[in-house]
């Protein structure tokens, strides 16, 4: 019988995007990466203002976007703040032809928002991201529950609805959870076989499950998105609902399309014919060797509307050099470890991430949500810790010995370098984590 793999399923899309056969598509992977590379700058630099001012001083005396190519790390960066400053002067083509406008805005109060532009042959590749991506996991007939933005049209759950549809596949748009109560009865109306959601909120429907004690059996499998997935978070949702976890790696910015896990579990089997990856040193800009941690850039080969080159994530991890045990030949990025954005120096340089404080706390069952704030005093450094619980509140020691796990965190209490302050309060059952990426607050 055949089984929706990434191996029978994304591979074969991949082979068939660059108009190869199976057997040797991975073989020409890497001369048709450098092809589409030489294809999208040459693209942007004639269509778009910014990169032809951008990529100027590297085109002087250059005979065409493939020589540019072969000295790639020459090629400049993009930046969150290019976007934010000259998004517009990125498109490659007329405002009439952008099908959608998605607008990110920026953590706090100021701060000039992201504006992200997509045709609509933009948006019928992210439709087939995602038709490929649940494929490797799910069958026809399914049942899915969507809890990601599906208000708008051309959002990320219409879009994924779409896919569903194309795959033979029933989608339930409910989007994101903004009441526990309401959203699990959902649930329970509907029985889905499938959720997508995202990560702290999907932990906070299984925690209010288990308190409330109403268990969920028809979930058998879950694919979250979005944000940073902590393996306590993995390890919580399958103790407690009995389905396999599945993550995707997609940004906004990218049109949604990244890379998905196998069954294996062992990183993300890239959308290689739309995307190329490097990991650099966020230092530096040096590109690192395969295996090494550092952030990840990402090249979008296909976009029309306004392609990203050479675009810094801030996100962290390192390029996995083996074949995954599953068979597929696409290259793999490891499971995210944190955004650059979202860590702090602690003293002596010691890095702390959201990703070590969720791994130490999140398999409190009563605990919801926390949000963690980072103070640098003039002899020692401060974090602020305010718990969300659905019951008793767990002793605030007791959590800061949890804490004490955390190597960077001991070190610094040794040192007398750091103070915690714990604020702990229960929530209704109504209450959600909200659907924003999670961050320590500097």
């Amino acid at each position: 019988m055949f089984e929706n793999t990434v191996k029978s399923v994304l591979d074969l899309w991949a082979a068939k995007q660059m108009d190869s056969d199976l057997r040797v598509f991975a073989r020409d992977l890497s001369d048709s990466q450098g092809e589409l590379r030489s294809q999208i700058l040459t693209y942007a630099t004639s269509k778009s203002v910014f990169y032809r001012e951008h990529m100027a001083q590297i085109m002087d005396g250059a005979q065409g976007g493939g020589q540019l190519v072969r000295d790639w790390q020459s090629v400049p960066f993009t930046t969150a703040e290019d976007i934010k400053t000259r998004g517009r002067e990125m498109l490659c083509c007329s405002q009439d032809v952008i099908k959608r406008v998605v607008t990110l805005e920026t953590s706090g109060t100021t701060g000039t928002p992201k504006r992200l532009y997509f045709t609509a042959n933009d948006q019928k590749r992210t439709i087939d991201y995602f038709r490929v991506g649940m494929d490797t996991f799910t069958k026809a007939g399914d049942k899915v529950l969507v809890l990601l933005p599906c208000e708008r049209e051309g959002s990320i759950g219409k879009l994924l609805g779409e896919a569903l549809k194309l795959g033979g596949k029933t989608p339930i748009l409910k989007g994101v959870v903004k009441d526990l109560v309401a959203t699990f009865e959902a649930i329970e109306t509907t029985e889905p076989d499938v959720i997508v959601g995202i990560p702290f909120q999907v932990l906070a429907l299984v925690k209010y499950g288990v308190f409330m004690n109403r268990p969920i059996t028809t979930v058998k499998k879950m694919l979250l998105s979005t944000d940073f997935v902590s393996e306590t978070a993995l390890k919580t949702i399958e103790q407690y609902w009995h389905c396999e976890v599945f993550r995707y790696y997609g940004m906004t910015e990218t049109g949604f399309g990244g890379g998905i896990e196998c069954s294996c579990h062992e990183g993300y089997h890239l959308y290689e014919p739309d995307f190329y990856i490097e990991i650099v040193d966020p230092d530096t800009g040096i590109c690192l060797p395969e295996g090494a941690l550092g952030e990840v850039v990402i090249t979008t080969l296909k976009r029309e509307g306004m392609p990203l080159i050479r675009y810094r994530t801030g996100d962290q991890s390192r390029m996995i050099s083996e074949y995954c045990s599953c068979g597929s030949v696409l290259k793999r990025l490891d499971a995210i470890r944190t955004r650059l954005e979202g860590s702090v120096k602690l003293r002596g340089g010691h890095e702390l991430t959201k990703g070590a404080v969720d791994d130490v706390l999140l398999d409190i069952q009563a605990l919801l949500d926390y949000k963690i704030q980072f103070k640098r005093h003039k002899t020692r450094d401060a974090l602020y810790l305010q718990l969300y619980y659905l019951a008793d509140i767990v002793d605030e020691q007791l959590i800061i010995e949890r804490l004490k796990n955390i190597v960077t965190i001991q070190s610094a209490l040794e040192q007398n370098e750091l103070e915690i302050g714990v604020n702990s309060i229960i929530v209704s059952t109504e209450y959600c984590p909200h659907p924003a990426k999670r961050k320590i607050e500097e």
